[in-house]
This record gives C-alpha cells, sequence and structure tokens, in this order.
C-alpha cells in the first residue's frame, strides 16, 4: 500500500487535502511530488503506469517544518487506488480514483505509526510518498458518516480550524426510477446535453459543526 502525505507547507497541498475530501468515490484526483520526496524503491517503479492499481492512503499532515517535526501531526483522510502513474522530469504524478473515507484512529489504521501518525522511515526522512503494510482497517461502510468524522478531525489542524468543508455524495438524474447515484467511468461523470441532474451535497463548517444537507 502506498502512503501518501499531503502536508500544510503551501495553499495549493492544503486546498487539493480539501479536494480529497470533497469528491464523490470513483472520480480521479491528481498529485504531483518531486522526486526527492518519494521513496526511491518507488521512483524506480514510478514511470509508464509501475504503480497502478496499488491501493492508497491519504494523509494531511500538520506542522511540516524545522524540528525534525516535532510537532507534527497527521490525520487520515482518504483511501484511493492508483489508476496511472508518470515521471516527467524530476517530478512523478498520480492519478488517484479516490475510494472510501478511513477510521481516525491512527494506531488502529496503521499500525507502523506513532502516536503523531507519521512512520519512520517516513517524513522526518524526507519522504512523503511511501510504500507500507496494508492497513489493519479497511474503509467504512457510510461514507457520510465516516466523512464527517474524517473533516472534524481535520478541523483540529490549525489551517484548517475556520474552513468550511463540502462533500458530494452523489450525482443522479432528476426523477430517476432507481434513484441511483451515476457510477463515474475512468474517473469522470460523463453528462447528456438536455438531461436533468441532481447533485447530493453535505457541508460542515468549523468550529462549531453546523452541518447541511443539500440536494
Amino acid at each position: 500500500m502506498l502512503l501518501i502525505y499531503i502536508t500544510d507547507r503551501r495553499q495549493q497541498y492544503t486546498q487539493n487535502a480539501l479536494t480529497s475530501t470533497a469528491l464523490t468515490r470513483g472520480l480521479l484526483n491528481q498529485y504531483r511530488y518531486g522526486r526527492r520526496w518519494i521513496e526511491s524503491s518507488l521512483w524506480v517503479r514510478w514511470p509508464e503506469d509501475g504503480l497502478a492499481g496499488e491501493p492508497v492512503l491519504l494523509m494531511f499532515l500538520e506542522g511540516n517544518c524545522g524540528d525534525n517535526l516535532a510537532h507534527a501531526i497527521a490525520r487520515p483522510i482518504r483511501f484511493g487506488i492508483v489508476r496511472s502513474s508518470t515521471a516527467v522530469g524530476k517530478f512523478g504524478i498520480l492519478e488517484i480514483e479516490l475510494s472510501g473515507f478511513p477510521s481516525v484512529r491512527v494506531l488502529n489504521l496503521l499500525p507502523a505509526a506513532d502516536s503523531a501518525g507519521i512512520v519512520s522511515p517516513g517524513p522526518r526522512e524526507d519522504q512523503f510518498v511511501l510504500e507500507v503494510p496494508p492497513c489493519s482497517q479497511p474503509e467504512r461502510e457510510t461514507d457520510l458518516e465516516a466523512w464527517q468524522d474524517v473533516v472534524e478531525n481535520l478541523s483540529n489542524a490549525t489551517v484548517f480550524n475556520r474552513a468550511s468543508f463540502i462533500y458530494v455524495a452523489g450525482l443522479r438524474k432528476v426523477r430517476s426510477e432507481s434513484g441511483l447515484y451515476l457510477s463515474a467511468r475512468n474517473g469522470v461523470h460523463t453528462l447528456k446535453n438536455g438531461t436533468l441532474y441532481e447533485l447530493e451535497l453535505h457541508a460542515l463548517a468549523s468550529p462549531g459543526g453546523l452541518f447541511t444537507s443539500l440536494i
């Protein structure tokens, strides 16, 4: 399993963490890392979709700064599967199909991690994309409750303590007989011109935990 740490070093990184929690399962999201931040054994396999099919756990790492990450905390945010891996110069790019949400109890989820959610070797050794044994717990069955747990935990990070979180639970045709959500194909939803769709959207604002559902 790939363990990927998304850090708070830059605004676009934190935005990607939010996107990772917001998209409905089955959609693709992109992640890019410099070669120096990738475990060397993974970099060898990276080009030409060498990592395709690998399961992924995404973590948000707060406190990615000096002091050997002494005050850093990593929080689980999403499971996924690598659909493509490409190397462009000294950068590695992953297209990850997002799946369910993990438990926020790091030690139960990732036994190799310390109490801060950091594995070793890992971020303290400048490795933010690395291979670890599979998680000891599967993804949660109920996406909405699991999403709430994840973003409430994420809101404890300083950069997100006044954030608003959204989650696109699904997309379906208006007056659909089945009422089922549309399934993404190849990581995207393809919509037909002239067809009406409804989007189920949930929002959670911090602090205070105001919860809203829109359909």
